[in-house]
């Protein structure tokens, strides 16, 4: 009876020690798999990016290129032609600085 005890109990313990073994091995697949997603996500997000400087650089040529091709008097010239001489906003009314608003214990008589 003791050769089968101690039988049953190292078969009890190799059983254990393949759940820990299976257990470890389903946390670093777990793991690894959270690590891929976060490499994954930083690589949009880098891909995000150099998408938007190519843009910037985009934006800027373009704004380099319009500068170079008009001047002031070029523009005045085309609105005159085009019959606009006005501004197309009105300037806002200013009032002057002088103005002083009473405060609440200011009668506004000094």
């Amino acid at each position: 009876m003791g050769r089968r005890a101690d039988l049953a109990r190292s078969r009890n313990a190799a059983a254990k020690v393949a759940a820990v073994i299976i257990l470890c091995a389903i946390v670093g697949v777990w793991l690894l798999s959270v690590r891929q997603r976060r490499l994954a996500a930083a690589h949009e997000l880098a891909v995000a990016h150099s998408i938007a400087q190519e843009h910037e650089r985009t934006i800027l040529r373009l704004k380099q290129e319009i500068a170079r091709g008009v001047s002031l008097p070029g523009v005045r010239a085309a609105a005159a032609q085009v019959g606009v001489n006005q501004p197309v906003l009105a300037a806002p009314a200013v009032e002057p600085a002088h103005t002083v608003v009473a405060g609440p214990n200011d009668g506004g008589d000094d």
